[in-house]
């Protein structure tokens, strides 16, 4: 598509092309055709993949499954918190006249609450130890003797009491900080080291440090951003233990993603008008200069006005791979691909985006991690006794070398009012001829660290964790820190495995194939062939490496400047994605939604409207015991303790109360200076008041 005219449509609709049919690109496409805009998507693969890392898979025979021809799988961590509100309120605003319902129905309708988290600890040599959370749903919320009855059995486990007691201060710090606060020191500092991890023991880092955040947000703790890492933590907070003006903490959908959800959307947005051009690639984008013929004083976009006959840079086309025409002029242009695929092509195709918007530059200092999953569909056999050691609900493992999450699908499919015979195309009849009982979606955060069974002398580096392992031997090694931390699995053998299918082996581009490292060798009892200890598959060459097209945002410190805005520099090109600047600040649904709202309301401005989607900041309890004296708080914060650079209040209790604490200590910490980071404005604005939010939790 090159060389297009600017203008109205024959019927005084405006075109927008929106490139990318991910959440964030079908989020944009039905705000803007809500707002009376004309969408055309463009997506490089096929319709099936619609939705991006949120459509379900239905593995086919290939080099990454095995026997598991026909069976769903999620991209792992399928998981809709109660703090949750933009996607939400989309899902509302969808029609669904799927298998699932009788007769009409929303979206959101098929969001089923989970009343029971796990969360599993299994140090080295010890027996694990689970911790079942009671969690808030919409008919009961735990009382506090739930609470302890829940916790008694791990007390333990736990941090010690002068840790409790730390945690305490660090998330009261977090409660009353201010926005500047937020901006110029948290954001600038790991969790790690806002968390005082490093001063106390493995429970505590293992429970309040990592085990709370990680899983939630594909990084670890020692170089997330503390603004990231503590806003994470307070809103999952507020939703178990004050859940007033919320709605259930923990949500997942009665059946696959793609069925329930994405299908239903692709369905209403084809009644609404928008065109959806699959299998089409953007290879190319082009500008050319008009005269702004806007009067002087007058903003556009959010930046500062130009003279009367200023040139600017506007994109007039794109090429794409097939060649796509279209008979209508476009008017405006949304970006919705994730991070990694807009650095591929600001590198590859879209320099020209480089000279007239210098600040995209910043997208390259944005990390991007793997955050993807395995699946095990187990059959009776598979589990034998061990059946009642499935997970109830979401379960985190504390402990596991990869971070792992997981939960069971099929025990919550199976939960809906139609049960599995809901299921459409056929999935029913497959799980029952398979005879599975449990499909158990395994969430990996961490990539780099080597697996649980590999001795220590003999690890490889974590660049090649897994890189010269057959697909076979990630889930044996998945597999075994599952059993690690659930020792009733034991004896189950799962013989249906597979991983997540973003993730493929390629050849490594080098000239000179390296010699294989050596490392420690087992025989495999199945065969004679030898295999990685911990790894689980043949030897291969190690310059095959793993390639994940569907790598995540990390949010590490100091990311934030990095961050973009909705507009850009180009008046008629606009950016939509889990990386846009919003605040829910860490990837994910929520975020990929916001930025679509965000990107509309910046367009409504641009076109001499007013902002008309709604937004909504991340929300504290309005309870009086606790709204009040936060507030009171905050206004402290703001005005005294932040101003004079001290490191926070509550401090000073517990730092005598800390294992070798001294008076030194004790002075020094509490008035410590903090190194600010460069000063900015407390909210973000991008051509719409409505956008203005606080960026803080």
């Amino acid at each position: 598509m090159e060389d297009e005219r600017r203008g109205a449509s024959a019927d005084g609709a405006k075109h927008v092309v929106v490139i990318g049919g991910g959440v964030a690109g079908l989020s944009a496409a039905h705000h803007l055709t809500r707002q009376g805009y004309r969408v055309h998507v463009v997506e490089r693969r096929t319709e099936a993949k619609l939705g991006g890392k949120a459509y379900s898979y239905q593995f086919g025979d290939g080099p990454h499954e095995h026997s598991v021809d026909g069976l769903p799988g999620e991209h792992g961590f399928r998981f809709f918190p109660g703090f949750y509100q933009h996607v939400i309120a989309t899902m509302g605003e969808i029609g669904c006249t799927c298998a699932r319902t009788d007769g009409h129905h929303h979206v959101s309708d098929h969001l089923v609450e989970l009343d029971t988290a796990e969360l599993i600890r299994a140090p080295k040599g010890r027996t694990p130890r689970t911790l079942r959370l009671p969690v808030p749903t919409e008919e009961r919320t735990p009382s506090v003797l739930d609470l302890v009855r829940a916790v008694l059995p791990m007390a333990f486990e736990l941090p010690w009491p002068w840790e409790d007691y730390a945690a305490a201060a660090v998330l009261t710090r977090l409660v009353t900080a201010c926005p500047d606060r937020w901006l110029t020191e948290y954001e600038h500092r790991s969790w790690w080291d806002v968390s005082d991890a490093w001063r106390y023991t493995d429970k505590y880092a293992a429970w309040f440090a990592k085990g709370l955040t990680r899983s939630f947000v594909a990084t670890q703790a020692e170089e997330m951003s503390a603004r990231t890492g503590g806003k994470v933590l307070l809103q999952l907070l507020y939703d178990v233990f004050i859940p007033q003006d919320r709605s259930s903490a923990d949500r997942v959908l009665d059946g696959p993603t793609s069925e329930v959800w994405i299908e239903q959307w692709v369905r209403e947005l084809r009644a609404q008008g928008v065109t959806f051009h699959c299998g089409t690639e953007l290879t190319g984008i082009t500008l050319s200069p008009v005269i702004d013929r806007a009067k002087h004083g007058r903003p556009k976009h959010g930046r500062p006005p130009s003279t009367e006959g200023e040139p600017r840079q506007v994109v007039s086309g794109i090429t794409t791979l097939p060649a796509l025409r279209l008979r209508e002029p476009v008017d405006h242009y949304v970006l919705a691909v994730s991070c990694k695929a807009l650095k591929n092509l600001l590198s590859l195709g879209l320099e020209p985006l480089l000279q007239a918007d210098p600040d995209l530059t910043k997208v390259f200092n944005l990390e991007t991690r793997w955050m993807n999953g395995a699946f095990f569909f187990l059959t009776q056999d598979d589990l034998g006794s061990a059946g009642a050691s499935l997970p109830r609900g979401h379960t985190i493992l504390l402990d596991s070398e990869w971070a792992l999450t997981m939960l069971d699908q099929q025990r919550v499919w199976a939960g809906a009012p139609h049960g599995l015979e809901g299921l459409g195309r056929d999935i029913a009849d497959r799980l029952r001829d398979e005879g599975v009982v449990a499909i158990l979606s395994v969430d990996v955060s961490d990539w780099k660290s080597p697996g649980a069974c590999v001795p220590p002398g003999n690890r490889p580096q974590p660049e090649d964790v897994g890189a010269a392992v057959h697909v076979t031997g990630l889930c044996d090694e998945i597999w075994s820190q599952i059993r690690n931390h659930l020792p009733g699995l034991a004896a189950a053998t799962p013989t249906r495995t597979a991983i997540d299918p973003s993730i493929t082996m390629r050849a490594h581009p080098m000239k000179h194939r390296p010699t294989p490292r050596k490392v420690a060798l087992a025989r495999d009892p199945n065969g004679d062939h030898p295999r990685w200890v911990g790894g689980g598959g043949p030897i291969e060459d190690r310059s095959v490496k793993r390639h994940n097209a569907d790598e995540l945002l990390v949010n590490t410190a100091g990311s934030w400047e990095a961050r973009p805005a909705p507009t850009t520099a180009l008046p008629n090109l606009f950016l939509v994605g889990d990386y846009v600047a919003t605040t829910t600040d860490f990837a994910s649904m929520e975020a990929a939604d916001e930025s679509a709202r965000r990107a509309t309301n910046a367009m409504l401005v641009a076109d001499g409207r007013e902002p008309a989607v709604m937004l909504w900041p991340l929300r504290h309890p309005t309870r009086w015991w606790f709204a009040g004296p936060r507030q009171a708080a905050v206004v402290v914060d703001r005005l005294v303790t932040h101003p004079l650079k001290m490191r926070a209040p509550y401090r000073v209790p517990m730092a005598a109360m800390a294992p070798g604490a001294t008076i030194d200590g004790v002075v020094g910490r509490f008035t410590r200076r903090v190194v600010p980071g460069p000063k900015r404005i407390a909210h973000r604005t991008d051509g719409s008041p409505t956008l203005d939010v606080d960026p803080g939790p």
